[in-house]
């Protein structure tokens, strides 16, 4: 896959570069080297995705290529699983795409190039939380070069050249579709947008907890859809005698969401995940334990991911991608 530059060989994050060492040794697995990378992986196919789902998808893809490699083959594990994980995150969002009718490659290119020196260069600097709060919420008007050029780029510090290896494409069209994305992202109002995801988090953990069916079936999205992982199917499971929430893999439907939730979040406080408000259970208010990720949409809550994967929590604490109370 050629050599990748150094930044390739770090965990990514946008306010911090933190070095990841690739246990290298005849006497390691696959298995054992794949495994001490992939809350690594899982965080950076969601920040590039803004769906852990999807995220985990791009991550077995790469675990599943990875398994039938000789270790002896590559130069450098971390380089080569951010690469391959990154084109799996391409190949989701095109899947994905065919079920769109927004004309993502129709973008008319801006009078003066973002990347123009005459461009007010303050005004082509977000935040790292309005990143990731961009990349969650502007997600589907981004074609899945555009995503992947900006976020390599501009997020985690990738030279073009290298992005266009990954991207499978040249430098000239990996620049301009990182242009055309930051061009997309710039004159958002991240603040309204902020305060109005905030709002509805606030409001939907009120309605959970007070246990008024009525109240929060109203904040629902009449299709919303509930997914757990394995921890937090089992975290719940553990603690049924305390009333904790009735988690399956997948729930649908504004009514069952409702009933399995409503009254049953307990030690919840308002957290910051990928720059949005998200819902933690703080164990003992020691540890953030299980997160309640919340998609909104239309003032509905749309989808709700229930994750407890304690590497994937660590990992994201970490970064920085999760803030703590």
């Amino acid at each position: 896959m050629g050599h990748a530059c150094a930044a390739s060989r770090y965990l990514y994050d946008a306010g911090s570069v933190r070095k990841v060492t690739s246990p290298r040794s005849s006497s390691v697995s696959n298995a054992e080297v794949f495994g001490a990378q992939r809350a690594r992986l899982r965080v950076l196919a969601y920040r590039i995705l803004g769906d852990m789902w999807d995220a985990e998808d791009a991550v077995q893809n790469a675990w599943l290529r990875f398994a039938e490699t000789d270790l002896s083959t590559i130069n450098d594990v971390d380089a080569w699983l951010t690469t391959v994980v990154s084109r799996a995150a391409i190949d989701v969002t095109r899947r994905r795409r065919t079920h769109q009718t927004l004309p993502v490659d129709d973008i008319a290119e801006p009078a003066t190039p973002i990347d123009d020196p005459r461009a007010d260069p303050e005004r082509l600097i977000l935040k790292d939380e309005q990143v990731a709060m961009a990349f969650t919420i502007v997600l589907r008007e981004l074609s899945p070069v555009d995503r992947l050029s900006y976020m390599l780029h501009d997020v985690f510090g990738y030279p073009f050249a290298e992005i266009a290896e990954i991207a499978g494409s040249t430098v000239d069209v990996v620049k301009k579709r990182a242009s055309r994305a930051r061009q997309r992202l710039r004159d958002r109002d991240w603040d309204a947008i902020r305060q109005e995801q905030r709002r509805e988090v606030v409001a939907f953990l009120a309605a959970a907890r007070s246990g008024e069916m009525h109240d929060l079936i109203a904040l629902l999205d009449p299709d919303v859809t509930l997914r757990a992982d394995a921890d937090a199917i089992a975290l719940a499971a553990s603690r049924q005698a305390e009333n904790a929430p009735a988690l399956t893999p997948k729930i649908t439907g504004s009514d069952a969401v409702g009933d399995a939730l409503s009254g049953r979040i307990d030690e919840a406080i308002i957290v910051e995940f990928a720059g949005l408000a998200a819902i933690a259970y703080w164990r003992d208010r020691k540890e953030i334990v299980a997160l309640y990720v919340l998609t909104v949409g239309a003032g509905k809550v749309v989808k709700i991911d229930a994750l407890a994967d304690p590497a994937t929590i660590r990992t994201a604490l970490q970064t920085g991608m999760l803030s703590k109370p």
